[in-house]
């Protein structure tokens, strides 16, 4: 049976890259995927006339593109792309249960793919609408010089509970097969309790919490409901730490929960807070901890009268054996200790995170999604603050930014949600990070949420809008209602040239007539990011200088 349900796929897998080689109208790239896809090898150039690779994928609902994360999956030193399609129906007439494909980076010779779904996890299996690829992270969680990869399962049922949860972890190693080893973990077993729509696995972040030199992992539980008191509070949220280890990987061994009701926590879980929602991890302080980031979108109540969903964000110290909880730091929102901006209904402060050196200083620095701030546009406009890290502080209030769409782009409108995704790199090979922003129901050049992508880049000071560059999906096909262009983004050196490429996902993209199948787009610096920015054809990037 197990044999007949892997051919099953291998079949699914077929289709899959044959179609998407099709539509890319290129024989080049078409040959060379459509021989990936039975096996044989094949020699190719990635880049295009115009620098970038657009991926499609190929069944309605499959939302490819929903989570990206860059990874050195088979230790060749070039970063190989995951790609989140958790929608993917992976069996003929089974279920919508997700799937997840890698495309090893290359140079421009012989690249191979790799199509992973739950199934391909020791004791896993195919379940309707358990979302396999909704989340991605990579890190080195056994130590062996390659990268792994943890993918997100959030409505994996466990024990009978729907919606319960669950994350993947595949190991990466040499060779044609390079990610193996898939195993299915949950809350069971580690802090907590798998219950009914838990959503454990919604979010992930991998990075290093404890000192030893192994990546740990950090997981999402945004529905998990906490005891306040003698009343239940649902929706509030938390999240699990696991922790690796050098030649084994993950275990439960010390893994912590983390929520509002821990001892030496602040504040007050409430209800639909989604503590969790977006996580990050970055060494704040320079002190050679990594610490731990974790948003709180649905924040409000407690801490400012009358205000809802102004959202929040919370910062965990990493120390030696893991999180630090004997001492807690203060929430953050807008308005609290210097913060710019002001807590408001549905801000939703906390929605994605994404870690940087903007200012070049050696501290890591934090960019946070405010996709529905309205302070400098319509409802829902959106906006982005940076909060620098400090030497031996950490972050702080000191140089504070607040940015929204409004400061570069003529055309802001409501519910654009520009910040609802975010990603960091040095683009421009100045030694600062640069901030891609995605605003993915912007209605780009008049196409009702087209969605659009912005970059702004890095100086002494700090991230600026001199030079903020924008793109939609016209640069690299047609531009049309729906996309959801910049939903996903992630940074990584995927063809083996010097500086970052940018991975941009628009799931919601109409392929052939087929809704929600989703697309993918990689920008390759070797052409995009030249002093600067793109040098060749220009007709779907902007510039303004203020």
């Amino acid at each position: 049976m197990m044999r007949f349900i892997r051919q099953l796929k291998e079949d699914a897998y077929r289709r899959l890259l044959a179609e998407t080689a099709r539509r890319a109208g290129v024989r080049e790239i078409a040959i060379a995927l459509i021989a990936l896809a039975l096996g044989a090898s094949a020699t190719y150039s990635q880049l295009g006339p115009a620098g970038f690779l657009l991926l499609e994928g190929l069944d309605e609902f499959s939302f490819t593109g929903r989570a990206l994360a860059f990874g050195d999956f088979n230790g060749d030193g070039i970063d190989d792309l995951a790609i989140g399609l958790p929608g993917l129906l992976v069996l003929p007439g089974g279920p919508e249960a997700g799937g997840v494909l890698v495309q090893l980076g290359t140079t421009g010779g012989v690249t191979l793919s790799m199509l992973l779904t739950a199934s391909d996890l020791e004791d896993g299996e195919e379940q309707f609408q358990a979302g396999f690829g909704s989340s991605l992270a990579v890190g080195d969680f056994d130590a062996d010089g390659r990268d792994d990869l943890a993918v997100g399962i959030p409505g994996y049922a466990i024990n009978g509970e729907d919606g319960a949860g669950a994350f993947g972890v595949f190991y990466g190693r040499d060779g044609l097969s390079f990610l193996g080893d898939g195993e299915l973990r949950s809350q069971a077993g580690l802090v907590g309790l798998p219950e009914e729509s838990d959503w454990f696995g919604s979010s992930l972040a991998a990075g290093d919490l404890s000192g030893d030199g192994v990546d740990d992992l950090a997981i999402g539980v945004i529905g998990e409901n906490l005891l306040v008191g003698v009343a239940q509070v649902s929706n509030a949220g938390a999240v699990n730490v696991v922790y690796g280890t050098e030649g084994v990987g993950l275990t439960s061994i010390g893994n912590q929960l983390l929520h509002h009701q821990v001892a030496n926590v602040d504040g007050t879980a409430g209800q639909d807070d989604q503590f969790g929602f977006a996580l990050a991890i970055g060494e704040f302080t320079g002190d050679g901890f990594q610490d731990l980031a974790v948003g709180i979108p649905g924040m409000g109540d407690f801490l400012v009268g009358g205000e809802d969903g102004f959202g929040g964000l919370r910062i965990f110290r990493g120390g030696d054996g893991g999180i630090d909880l004997s001492s807690s730091e203060p929430v953050w929102f807008q308005g609290s200790t210097g913060i710019l901006g002001n807590p408001t209904d549905n801000d939703a402060f906390g929605t994605a995170l994404a870690v940087g050196d903007f200012n070049g200083d050696r501290v890591t620095d934090l960019a946070v999604g405010v996709p529905g701030e309205d302070e400098f546009g319509p409802d829902h406009s959106g906006a982005v603050q940076i909060l620098y890290g400090r030497q031996d502080i950490g972050l702080d209030d000191l140089g504070d930014q607040f940015f929204s769409e409004s400061l570069f782009d003529g055309d802001v409108d409501e519910d654009d949600r520009f910040g609802e995704a975010l990603a960091a790199g040095d683009f421009d090979l100045s030694g600062h990070d640069d901030l891609a922003i995605g605003a993915p129901r912007d209605d780009s050049l008049g196409v009702e949420n087209a969605g659009e992508v912005s970059v702004l880049y890095g100086t002494d000071s700090g991230l600026s809008v001199a030079g903020a560059q924008l793109a939609n999906m016209l640069f690299f096909d047609s531009l049309d209602p729906g996309d959801r262009f910049g939903q996903a983004l992630a940074v990584g050196r995927h063809n083996g040239d010097h500086g970052p490429d940018l991975a941009i996902g628009a799931p919601s993209r109409e392929v052939d007539g087929d809704i929600l199948v989703g697309a993918v787009v990689v920008l390759f610096s070797r052409t995009l990011f030249v002093d600067g920015f793109e040098t060749g054809d220009t007709s779907g990037w902007s510039a303004t200088e203020p």
